[in-house]
């Protein structure tokens, strides 16, 4: 169907949908859900797009995301504090050794501590650098 008769098909039905809602006939007039699908039926014709061709050689929206250290560092509280560049790769788009250079690059921003299982694996702690509740409610007031 082309554009401009699916806008103009979604207007038509908009409009009737609303009408019967804005003016109910006073006999036989239609029950509520038949009006709802009137108006969003006639609202979906007119948001509706073409969808993109995938075979355009602008940048997907998958592409352009990034990952941000606070992306990471969620990932890490989720699972209590403690990482491997394992587990950040297979939880995001990055390699291991990817997910090792930014877990690496944090740790040089003191933003985690390093640990090392028995078997050597670099455990990225993030459990040292954060307040929890208890210690954000027991500060105490910066004096001037």
């Amino acid at each position: 169907m082309g554009k401009r008769i699916r806008k103009i098909i979604g207007g038509i039905l908009l409009g009737i949908g609303i009408f019967m809602f804005v003016k109910p006939y006073k006999f036989n007039h239609p029950p509520v859900p038949v009006r709802v699908t009137f108006i969003i039926v006639g609202s979906i014709l007119l948001k509706r797009r073409k969808k993109k061709s995938t075979t355009s050689l602008a940048p997907s929206k998958q592409e352009e995301f990034t990952l941000t250290d606070e992306m990471i560092v969620r990932l890490a509280k989720m699972k209590n504090g403690l990482l491997t560049a394992q587990e950040l790769a297979s939880q995001t788009s990055l390699t291991v050794e990817q997910s090792k250079e930014r877990l690496d690059n944090m740790h040089l921003k003191n933003l985690l501590e390093l640990r090392v299982t028995d078997g050597g694996v670099i455990v990225y702690d993030f459990r040292d650098n954060h307040l929890n509740d208890d210690d954000k409610f027991n500060s105490k007031r910066v004096i001037d």
